[in-house]
Formats: C-alpha cells, structure tokens, sequence
C-alpha cells in the first residue's frame, strides 16, 4: 500500500519537527520528537491521514499504512546503532 498523490498526513503533539512540511520520509526515519501539547494528558503522537476528494478532505484510517512501515523498519540493532529506540510491538 502506498500515499497518493491526493493523500496528506497530519502530525500533531510533537516536541519538535525534524522534517519540513511536504518531506517524504523512509521507513524509520525520524519525523521529529514526541511531546504532550495541547490538552494531551500524555506524551504520544497524533497521526491523521487525509485524501482530497471531489468533495472535500475525507479521513482515512492509517492502520493499513503504518503497519506496512512498521513491517519495513531496519532490524532493531540497526535503529540503535543509529541512536534511536526500536518500537515496542
């Protein structure tokens, strides 16, 4: 499964960007640093994942995407030579 040309991703809650808006990432590479702002009750990060429509902005349920990034990160060893922390399944 990949991004359309149509679709936009919105990430809210973080400390601090490490990417420009429009940037295209790789699988495990860092987006910025997770923070808890706002009314959030906890540090976390909120992804949305949008497609433009003839009819306006629709929603769409990221799951599909993310799994399939999460399934294509670097072993664990590798994401800690490069100092970040392996995801927690």
């Amino acid at each position: 499964r990949q991004m359309c040309i149509r679709d936009r991703t919105l990430y809210a809650h973080l400390l601090e960007a490490a990417v420009l808006p429009g940037a295209q990432l790789a699988a495990g590479e860092r987006l910025g640093r997770v923070g808890q702002s706002g009314r959030a009750s906890t540090a976390h990060l909120h992804v949305e994942l949008r497609r433009r429509t003839p009819g306006g902005m629709v929603a769409l349920d990221p799951t599909p995407l993310l799994a399939d990034a999460v399934a294509a990160l670097p072993p664990p060893q590798a994401l800690q030579a490069q100092g970040l922390r392996p995801a927690s399944p």
